[in-house]
C-alpha cells in the first residue's frame, strides 16, 4: 500500500513538472511575440524618417506630416491634406508646382489677357481719327458731287473797274475777272460751292487776256474760308497763252477753293476769263 502511494505521488509530481514547464515554453512565447510587436512600434528610426519624416517628404514620422520640403503645400505624401488632389498639395497651395506661378496671375490674368488685348488693339488709334483725318484728301465724288455754279460764290483781293470776281464764273469766256493792278505777289481768289464737293482738276482759263497767267500759285481746298495757313495741295507757275490745269494728287475734299498768286511782274494783271472744274480727269 505504501508503494502504491509513492508512485502516486511522483506520478503528480511528473505532471505538475511537466505543466510548469509547458508554461515556461508559453511564458517565452508571449514574451518573444511581446518584444517583437514592441521592436515594431518603438520610436522609429532614420530609415523610416526618409519616407515620412522631416528629411524629404512630409512632417512627423511615418507618412503623413505638415512639412514642405520638397513638393510644397500643407501635405506630406499621404497625410491629411494629399499631394495630387488635396488642396495644398503639390499641385496646389504656394508650393513649386501649384499656386500663383500656373494661376490666375501668369496664365489667365492681367499679363495674357490685360493690355495685350485692351486698349491698344481696337482702340480709337486704329479706326479712328487716323482714318477719317484722311477723308479730306481722298473724296468720293458720288458722295460730294459738284454744285450748279449758280450756288458758287466768287471773291478776289482785288477787282479792275467791271471786272469782277463773278464773271469768271457766268460761262462766258468773252468776260474776265482782273485784279486790276501789276501782280505783286499778294493776290488771291476764292470759290465758295456752297457746301463741300469733291473735285480733282481745277483749269484757269484765259480767254483774249493771253498774257495775265499767275506768275506762281497755290492752291487749296479747305472747310474755312480764305485759310492762307493751311498747306498748299497744288503749286505751280502758269505760262503765256495756256490756260492754267491745277492737278490734285487725287480726288479731294473741301468746301472753299482759295488761290493765291506769288509772283511779280510789271505792267500785268492776273486775269481769269472762265473757271472749269471737274472731279475727274
Amino acid at each position: 500500500m505504501g508503494k502504491v502511494r509513492v508512485f502516486s505521488e511522483k506520478v503528480l509530481s511528473a505532471r505538475c513538472h511537466s505543466a510548469r514547464f509547458g508554461a515556461r515554453l508559453a511564458l517565452v512565447g508571449a514574451l518573444a511575440l511581446g518584444c517583437s510587436a514592441f521592436d515594431n512600434s518603438a520610436t522609429p528610426s532614420h530609415a523610416l524618417g526618409s519616407v515620412g519624416g522631416t528629411q524629404e517628404q512630409g512632417g512627423s514620422p511615418s507618412n503623413g506630416g505638415s512639412s514642405t520640403s520638397a513638393n510644397g503645400g500643407g501635405g506630406g505624401s499621404a497625410g491629411a491634406s494629399t499631394q495630387a488632389s488635396g488642396s495644398s498639395g503639390s499641385a496646389g497651395g504656394s508650393g513649386d508646382s501649384g499656386g500663383s506661378s500656373n494661376g490666375a496671375t501668369s496664365n489667365g490674368g492681367t499679363n495674357n489677357g490685360g493690355a495685350s488685348g485692351g486698349t491698344s488693339s481696337a482702340g480709337a488709334n486704329s479706326g479712328g481719327a487716323n482714318a477719317g483725318s484722311a477723308g479730306s484728301s481722298n473724296g468720293s465724288c458720288s458722295d460730294h458731287p459738284l454744285t450748279p455754279e449758280s450756288m458758287w460764290i466768287a471773291t478776289a483781293s482785288s477787282s479792275g473797274g467791271t471786272d469782277v470776281p463773278a464773271q469768271a464764273i457766268d460761262g462766258n469766256a468773252d468776260t474776265r475777272w482782273t485784279s486790276g493792278k501789276d501782280q505783286a505777289g499778294d493776290e488771291w481768289f476764292q470759290l465758295d460751292f456752297g457746301k463741300d464737293v469733291t473735285i480733282k482738276t481745277v483749269t484757269l482759263r484765259l480767254g483774249k487776256n493771253t498774257g495775265d497767267y499767275p506768275r506762281t500759285y497755290q492752291t487749296r481746298l479747305t472747310d474755312t474760308a480764305n485759310n492762307t495757313s493751311a498747306t498748299p495741295q497744288v503749286t505751280g507757275s502758269g505760262m503765256d497763252s495756256v490756260d492754267t490745269v491745277m492737278t490734285f494728287s487725287s480726288p479731294t475734299t473741301g468746301r472753299y477753293l482759295l488761290i493765291t498768286q506769288g509772283g511779280t511782274t510789271t505792267g500785268i494783271w492776273w486775269s481769269i476769263a472762265e473757271f472749269a472744274i471737274a472731279c475727274g480727269g
